[in-house]
């Protein structure tokens, strides 16, 4: 998914909101984000509930223990931590 250029116009901005996505670590972290760009860019478009679900689901994957999720065609392929990596 992407930030269409009518909500998020200059690169800088697209940056940061990209950053910022990436480092929340908590569903609280990720609904502030989303609340303060609701603020200041106005209301989201798809594109981008797409992309904060795609942020909810990495919190959530981490903290059930997860390295990684990744798509394949149809299939979405889960990959967990040893058990004395978390």
């Amino acid at each position: 998914s992407f930030l269409p250029e009518w909500w998020a116009a200059d690169g800088r901005t697209k940056l940061e909101v990209y950053k910022r996505l990436a480092a929340c670590e908590t569903e609280k972290e990720l609904e502030l984000l989303r609340e303060e760009l609701a603020d200041r860019l106005g209301r989201e478009p798809g594109e981008v509930a797409i992309l904060y679900e795609c942020a909810r689901v990495r919190i959530l994957a981490t903290q059930l223990g997860m390295e990684a999720v990744k798509r394949a065609g149809s299939q979405v392929i889960f990959t967990f931590r040893a058990r004395g990596d978390f």
